[in-house]
């Protein structure tokens, strides 16, 4: 959600860590009240009570960077292993199954991109005084919590690839263990990338990723039991297996509305590197412009320095020959200075007192 100019303020304190609102300029070092020097629009300074005072897109460009790999390599392992689980599948139903090594190979890729991943997003992120402190974001035992949890989410990927592949009862039944503890797993990373995208100006996309949570939640303590009431000698069974189904449904829900989060956070990280990008061009512009005034400015100074003292050295070669028609040079001006030079003539004649005899 982009910042109201309501919710800010101007002042004469420094700016640190802001970029303009219109063209992304860097504002470091200016003062609340001035104007930007790329665009002219008046610098404000966000009010410190405001939750979107500070935002994802002012941090540094080493942090947008890591956000924007990591959440891409997060959305490539979940639209990759989703298409690569259901070509095995594909080609084990048709006889022609894939060479084991290949789809270990896969699932230990996909595995590894996600726990890459899902640690360079949880990385700490810089703070400033204008920083909104966030219990989930700057906390070090939660970010450690999050990316510990990722190793089941990792297993399970691996597992469930070697049951497709090897249909063995025993992986089977490990890979459907770990799946399940996976969605409990995912529901403290939805919550740390929803306070991301609130902090990156997306509360939509904050609000889709906690609801993912939830649901996380909701179908993983669902499924594990009516799955274990199913298997009990109960003549209810169709309640429960409706129940069942609507665990699945609500898993469901919260894989898409993940997987969309996901996709979106990830074009928001990639905008900020772009737009970050283009604010050091103009940087190193304005910068270049600025060098080219400065020595425009000291040829300019140094021509009329030089034209000064040929004018110097002209006079007193002139005094040394003993000229009676000497001036003294004047000092350099500078350029487009009008001066008045005196006149030759004797001026006007004054009138003779009363008691002066008139010619």
């Amino acid at each position: 959600m982009p910042v109201e100019l309501s919710e800010i303020r101007s002042s004469s304190e420094v700016v640190t860590g802001q970029s303009c609102r219109k063209c992304g300029y860097s504002l470091d070092g200016l003062r609340a009240g001035q104007r930007c020097p790329e665009c002219g629009t008046p610098i404000l300074v966000p009010a410190r009570e405001n939750r979107y005072a500070d935002n994802l897109t002012h941090s540094p460009m080493w942090y947008l960077l890591l956000v924007t790999i990591g959440t891409v390599a997060m959305a490539v392992t979940l639209v990759g292993s989703f298409v690569f689980s259901v070509y095995v599948q594909y080609r084990s139903a048709s006889w022609t199954s894939l060479p084991p090594w290949l789809v270990a190979t896969g699932a230990i890729t996909f595995a590894v991109t996600w726990l890459v991943g899902v640690f360079l997003v949880t990385w700490k992120r810089p703070v400033s005084r204008l920083t909104v402190p966030d219990a989930m974001l700057d906390s070090v035992r939660n970010r450690n919590a999050t990316r510990a949890a990722q190793l089941i989410y990792g297993t399970a990927i691996v597992l469930r690839f070697f049951a497709t592949s090897s249909q063995i009862a025993a992986v089977e039944t490990a890979a459907s263990v770990f799946e399940y503890l996976s969605l409990f797993a995912l529901a403290p990373l939805c919550l740390y990338l929803g306070g991301l995208s609130d902090w990156a100006g997306d509360t939509g996309g904050g609000g889709r990723l906690r609801s993912a949570a939830w649901a996380f939640v909701v179908a993983g303590v669902g499924l594990v039991l009516f799955r274990v009431l199913l298997e009990l000698p109960v003549s209810f069974k169709m309640f429960l297996f409706a129940g069942y189904l609507l665990s699945l449904v609500i898993l469901l829900a919260g894989i898409i509305l993940f997987v969309v989060s996901v996709l979106g956070l990830s074009v928001t990280a990639t905008w900020a590197v772009q737009n970050a990008s283009e604010a050091r061009e103009r940087e190193a512009r304005i910068a270049v412009r600025k060098q080219e005034q400065m020595e425009k400015d000291l040829r300019e100074a140094e021509r009329r320095t030089a034209e000064a003292a040929q004018e110097r050295a002209a006079f007193e070669q002139q005094a040394a020959a003993g000229s009676p028609d000497i001036r003294m040079p004047s000092a350099a001006r500078p350029s487009g200075e009008r001066v008045i030079t005196p006149s030759n003539t004797d001026g006007y004649a004054l009138e003779p007192e009363d008691n002066e005899p008139r010619p």
